[in-house]
């Protein structure tokens, strides 16, 4: 083998094994990974509902539970079961006593086996990408709607959806968190 054709070879490799998988070059989480847990977590977020549509949902000045933490924050969907290929709202609640940033793209995982695995949002093959600005979110208050697309390519199953927030003040930017929301993902033909 020339010496160029073993470059392109070892290449192609790099290539393959960087962009391999389902969900990217991030290992799975076992972070939260009990599907009881999960389970029980969306079951408290469908009681806890107290809109029916995701108008009613996005006109809604819902309650933050304020905390002493300066970074607190939440994610709250419109709805915790959804079809492959569909669609949820979701509002970012600031929690704490300090602003908040956000504007970055929202991150997806399924639980497979106890772990988390990454998930990308793929449309009619072609990948879904997100085009957020950056935005600053008052302590204590809860931002507008963001919509939040399902790929067409997912499995039934429980998954869930993280928003990266940053605290914010004059300084510039400051400790991140990622607030979660989990759903289940069910078939494009079921009836619900």
């Amino acid at each position: 083998m020339k010496s160029g054709q073993l470059i392109a070879s070892i290449g192609v490799i790099a290539l393959c094994a960087s962009g391999c998988g389902a969900g990217g070059s991030n290992p799975p989480e076992a972070e939260g990974g009990s599907r009881r847990a999960v389970v029980k977590k969306i079951d408290q977020a469908e009681s806890t509902r107290d809109w029916g549509t995701w108008q009613e949902f996005c006109g809604l000045a819902l309650r933050v539970r304020a905390v002493r933490r300066p970074i607190a924050a939440g994610l709250v969907l419109d709805r915790s079961s959804v079809r492959s290929g569909g669609r949820a709202f979701a509002r970012i609640e600031n929690r704490g006593t300090a602003a908040l940033a956000y504007g970055s793209e929202p991150q997806f995982d399924q639980l497979v086996s106890g772990m988390w695995h990454p998930r990308r949002v793929v449309r009619e093959g072609h990948r879904v990408g997100f085009s957020l600005q950056l935005a600053e979110l008052k302590a204590r208050k809860v931002s507008g709607c963001l919509e939040i697309p399902m790929s067409d390519t997912w499995n039934p199953g429980l998954y869930r959806v993280r928003v990266a927030v940053e605290g914010w003040d004059d300084r510039g930017s400051g400790e991140t968190v990622a607030p979660a929301a989990y759903f289940r993902v069910r078939s494009p033909q079921s009836g619900k």
